[in-house]
């Protein structure tokens, strides 16, 4: 899924929308459109139905279960798209409560992910009973998902389950679901000790002289002057990254040094869209989601690319301080 502003890096003209949509609909089908309104046979469906959509059954029809809210996510990119998964786990019993694959992935029968999800319902929450049962389902009903193997599937729901991991170990889920990770697990990150913590320039206030250079003063005007302290604190660096450039000169740097890790903030968006280059790096390393709106959110991310976002978005520092805290 997308959005037009994002694709045309502009919000377009909405009449312009709909006589674009006119042209295209007329050419194609070599027929003339005229402005109408409901037909008497429409009215009457309408009427019927009106009741229904308009009802809490309809309104609540997607909404989950208050024991299914505490829900983990993940994205994992295949050759054949990208794999988004969303999984409710029963902590007590240790079983998956529900699981919803979606992505731009193409598969055939259109019902095999809905099959998929429905065999993954009440498995055990371990690694090696999701990887028997998806290869048995892939074996059995022969689903055809162009470019994306059973293990792509294994790993997009490893992911969820890495972040139960965290939960385990003290970590709040709702804040384990804000991080993501590469080229390893959170666990096994954390104990190579990473002593770099990468920052986004966009959380530096638009105004700070230093937004734009890559150290920080710390005046306590945003939170990358706390960041940099709690980094200081625990032993680490902390770099400010000023573009997408930067930011792959950098993991290049500390790989060149033989750096064992490293931790970063960056929206989930960007985390999404740049996986395979945080991979490519060789790099393990644990993103941390940042707070308020985003480029993504505004639109604006061809500009933050070049490092020429002006809004102010935030660390999320509690949730640094949790993942700094972590004993192992």
């Amino acid at each position: 899924m997308t959005c037009l502003a994002r694709e045309l890096r502009t919000t377009p003209d909405l009449d312009g929308m709909k006589e674009s949509l006119k042209k295209n609909f007329e050419d194609f089908f070599g027929i003339t459109l005229k402005p109408g309104g409901l037909t008497e046979a429409e009215k009457e469906m309408l009427l019927e139905r009106i009741g229904y959509f308009g009802s809490e059954d309809w309104i609540n029809k997607v909404k989950h279960p208050k024991h299914e809210k505490a829900a983990v996510h993940s994205v994992h990119r295949a050759s054949g798209g990208t794999i988004r998964v969303a999984m409710a786990i029963d902590a007590g019993q240790g079983r998956i409560q529900s699981a919803l694959i979606t992505g731009d992935f193409f598969s055939f029968p259109q019902r095999a992910v809905l099959d998929l999800e429905a065999r993954l319902k009440g498995a055990i929450a371990d690694i090696p009973t999701i990887r028997k049962a998806i290869d048995e389902f892939f074996a059995e009903g022969l689903p055809q998902v162009p470019g994306v193997q059973s293990s792509d599937f294994e790993t997009a729901i490893r992911k969820c389950l890495d972040k139960v991991d965290m939960s385990k170990a003290g970590m709040p889920l709702g804040l384990a679901d804000r991080i993501n990770t590469v080229n390893g697990n959170f666990t096994d990150i954390l104990r190579n000790k990473p002593r770099h913590l990468l920052l986004p320039y966009c959380a530096k206030s638009p105004e700070c002289g230093w937004r734009y250079k890559t150290g920080c003063i710390e005046c306590g005007e945003c939170t990358v002057g706390e960041a940099y302290g709690l980094a200081r604190k625990n032993g680490m660096e902390a770099v400010t990254i000023q573009s997408f450039e930067h930011l792959m000169e950098t993991l290049e740097t500390l790989r060149q040094e033989q750096a064992t890790s490293y931790i970063g903030c960056c929206c989930e968006a960007f985390y999404a869209k740049h996986l395979e280059d945080f991979e490519r790096s060789g790099l393990p390393g644990i993103l941390l989601d940042i707070d308020s709106e985003t480029c993504y959110d505004l639109g604006k991310e061809s500009g933050a690319y070049q490092g020429k976002f002006e809004n102010l978005t935030g660390v999320n520092l509690d949730l640094l301080k949790e993942v700094l805290d972590v004993k192992l």
